[in-house]
C-alpha cells in the first residue's frame, strides 16, 4: 500500500497525539452551573508520525518528549505527616503523643486526557504502535479520551479495561465502530460516553453498569433498540438517541424521574414514546420531527419543526400527531406545553381538530393531576372550541362537559378557573350548543363559584355566564335559578375599593347565527328599578356577598346584567 501510494503521488496516513498534563493532586472537575470543567492542564504533549515511519521510531520519539516535559514540569512539595499514638501507659503517659513528620516530596504532573486525531488519508492506525506508545504512558490517571476515524476502539483493544480506572469522559464520536464492547462497564467512574455517528447497530447491555453515567450521546447511528439496562443509570442527565433506526424504545424511565433532563428522540420511527409523567426534571425533548424545550417553571415553551421545504407547517406535524396522540400518553407538561404553542396558529388547531384521538386524549388531560398539564390541556381545548360548531359537537361528544364540571367542583383555584375558561370558550359558538352547556347543574356550579369563589374565580364565572346569556333559553333560566340575579344584582351594586379608579366597561360583540346584539359601553352604574321583570324575586333572595367588589368584579356583573337585559 505505501509502495502504491509513492508511485501514484499518494500521501501517507497521518496521526497526532495530543495527551495533557495535570496536577497531580487535583480532582476530576468542579462543578460550573450543572456542567464539570476540567482543570486547565499544565502541559500539552503532541505527537505526530505517519505510516511509513516505524513504530520503533514512533515509541522512541514519545518517550524522550515525555521524559523532557516530566522532568521540566517536576515540583518539589513539602508534606507534612500527623499522627497520633497510641499511649503505651496510661500512668506514665496521660496524654496520647502526637508526631510530625515533615520531607520534601518530587510532585510529576499527571496525564489527564488523551486526543486522538487522523491528519491526513483515511488509513487506520496500527493496533500495535496504538499498544507500544499507551505502555510508556500511566493510564490510571486519565480523565477524558477523545478518539476519531481511522482508531476505533483502541483504547480498549490495546490495554486492559480496568487500566483506565479514573475514566470520567470517554468520546468516541466519529471513530466509524460497528460494535462497542461490554467492558464498558468496567468503567466505574465514567459520566460522559459519547458514541455519536458510528455505525453502531447496538449498545453493550454492559452500561447499565455505569452508576455514575450522567451523559450518553449515541445519536447518529444504526440502533435499533436500547438496553433495559440503562434503567440503571440513575444519574442520566442527557440521553441522546437522536437519527437512529428505534421502532420500539423499552424503556423505564421511573428510576429517572428525578434526574434526566433531556431526551432526544428525534428522526427514530416510534410507534409509541416511552412514559414520560414521571420524569419531573424534563425539559428538552424532541420526538419525530419536532424539538421541544421549556424553562425551569414550565411558563415558556420554545417548538421547533422540521421537514421539507415545501410542506406546510401542517402537513410538518401530521408525524408528531401521530405518534402522540394515537399511540402515546400526553400526561406531561413539555408536551402539553408544546401542543399549547401548537394550537396558538389557527391551521395546525384545525389539523388537531381532524384527529378523534386527539380530542379524547385532550379531555383526559384535562383531568390530569399536574396542574401544567391541566391548564395547557384546557387552553387548547378553548382553541378548537372557538374554530367552529363542529369542533364544539365533538368536544362535547367526548364528554368535555364532564370534565369541565370536575374541573369546577375542584378545590384548586387553578382548576377552577381553567374549566371557566373552556366554558367561556364552548359558549362562543351558537345559541343552541349554549342551551345544552348550560344545565341546571352547570348553573348551580357557577353560581356557587360568584358567591364563594375567590375574587379571580368569581369574575371568571360572572364572565362565562355573560357569554352563556346570550341564548334566549339561557336568560330565561338565570332569571329563575334562586338567588342567582339577585347576588349579581348585589355585586354591581356594591361600592369599589377606595382609591381605584373605575373605568368603563370594555366593549364586547358577540354574533350568531340568529343575530347578537353588540354590548357597547356600559354605564358605571346600573341598578334593577322595580318595574323592571325579576326585581321583586332579585331582593327577595339577596343576600351580602361579604366583602366590597373590586373594579372588575362590579364591571363584569354588569355586563351579566346588560346581557340579560335589566
Amino acid at each position: 500500500m505505501n509502495f502504491s501510494r509513492r508511485v501514484f503521488g499518494g500521501t501517507p496516513d497521518g496521526f497526532k497525539l495530543v495527551i495533557e498534563y495535570g496536577p497531580s493532586f487535583r480532582e476530576y472537575g468542579e462543578q460550573h452551573g450543572g456542567k464539570v470543567r476540567l482543570p486547565k492542564a499544565l502541559a500539552t504533549l503532541e505527537l505526530a508520525w505517519t505510516s511509513e515511519e516505524s513504530e520503533a521510531e514512533v515509541v522512541e520519539r514519545l518517550a524522550q518528549r515525555k521524559s523532557a516535559l516530566v522532568l521540566e514540569r517536576m515540583e518539589e512539595r513539602v508534606a507534612v505527616q500527623i499522627t497520633v499514638d497510641p499511649t503505651p501507659n496510661a500512668a506514665t503517659f496521660p496524654e496520647p503523643r502526637i508526631k510530625c513528620s515533615v520531607k520534601v516530596v518530587p510532585s510529576f504532573p499527571a496525564l489527564r486526557t488523551i486526543h486522538a486525531t487522523r491528519t491526513t488519508a483515511s488509513g487506520t492506525v496500527s493496533p500495535s504502535l496504538m499498544a507500544a506508545l499507551l505502555k510508556h504512558c500511566e493510564l490510571k490517571g486519565v480523565w477524558k479520551i477523545k478518539g476519531a476515524e481511522g482508531f476505533g476502539n483502541w483504547w480498549a483493544n490495546c490495554t486492559e479495561v480496568s487500566q483506565w480506572e479514573s475514566m470520567r469522559n470517554l468520546n468516541l464520536s466519529y471513530c466509524n465502530l460497528t460494535s462497542f464492547p461490554n467492558t464498558v462497564g468496567e468503567l466505574k467512574a465514567l459520566r460522559i460516553l459519547r458514541l455519536s455517528h458510528n455505525k453502531l447497530t447496538s449498545l453493550p447491555s454492559g452500561i447499565g453498569k455505569l452508576q455514575e453515567l450522567e451523559v450518553l450521546a449515541a445519536d447518529h447511528n444504526l440502533l435499533t433498540s436500547v438496553p433495559v439496562e440503562l434503567r440503571h443509570c440513575t444519574r442520566l442527565k442527557e440521553v441522546n438517541l437522536e437519527n437512529n433506526r428505534i421502532a420500539t424504545l423499552v424503556l423505564d424511565l421511573r428510576p429517572l424521574k428525578d434526574s434526566l433532563h433531556s431526551l432526544q428522540l428525534f428522526g427514530n420511527p416510534l410507534d409509541y414514546l416511552p412514559e414520560l409523567s414521571p420524569c419531573t426534571s424534563l425539559r428538552s425533548l424532541s420526538v419525530a420531527n419536532v424539538r421541544i424545550m421549556a424553562d425551569f417553571s414550565y411558563t415558556r415553551w420554545e417548538v421547533e419543526v422540521a421537514g421539507l421545504s415545501y410542506m406546510s407547517r401542517g402537513h410538518k406535524l401530521v408525524p408528531l400527531f401521530g405518534l402522540t396522540f394515537r399511540r402515546s400518553s400526553l400526561q406531561h407538561p413539555l408536551l402539553a406545553g408544546a401542543l399549547g404553542r401548537i394550537a396558538e396558529d389557527r391551521a395546525n388547531c384545525e389539523l388537531i381538530a381532524r384527529e378523534v384521538v386527539a380530542i379524547q386524549q385532550l379531555v383526559l388531560m384535562a383531568l390530569g393531576e399536574h396542574d401544567v398539564v391541566v391548564r395547557q390541556a384546557c387552553k387548547t381545548i378553548g382553541h378548537l372550541a372557538r374554530l367552529n360548531e363542529s369542533v364544539v359537537r365533538k368536544l362535547i361528544a367526548h364528554d368535555v362537559l364532564s370534565a369541565v364540571s370536575s374541573l369546577l367542583d375542584s378545590k384548586s383555584q387553578e382548576s377552577q378557573l381553567c374549566g371557566l375558561s373552556v366554558l367561556s370558550a364552548l359558549a362562543t359558538s351558537s345559541d343552541k350548543v349554549n342551551a345544552e352547556v348550560l344545565s341546571q347543574a352547570m348553573l348551580a356550579r357557577l353560581h356557587s363559584l360568584i358567591c364563594h369563589g375567590s375574587e379571580q374565580v368569581c369574575c371568571a364565572a360572572l364572565r362565562s355566564l355573560s357569554e352563556l346569556c346570550f341564548s334566549p333559553g339561557n336568560k330565561a333560566a338565570v332569571r329563575q335559578a334562586e338567588g342567582l340575579l339577585a347576588t349579581v344584582v348585589e355585586l354591581a351594586q356594591k361600592r369599589p375599593h377606595k382609591h381605584r379608579a373605575i373605568h368603563p366597561a370594555t366593549t364586547t360583540s358577540r354574533q350568531s347565527s340568529g343575530g347578537r346584539q353588540s354590548l357597547e359601553r356600559q354605564p358605571q352604574k346600573q341598578q334593577l328599578r322595580p318595574s323592571q321583570p325579576g326585581f321583586a324575586h332579585a331582593t327577595k333572595h339577596s343576600h351580602a356577598i361579604g366583602k366590597e367588589s373590586s373594579d372588575l368584579m362590579r364591571k363584569t356583573a354588569l355586563r351579566v346584567l346588560a346581557v340579560l337585559g335589566e
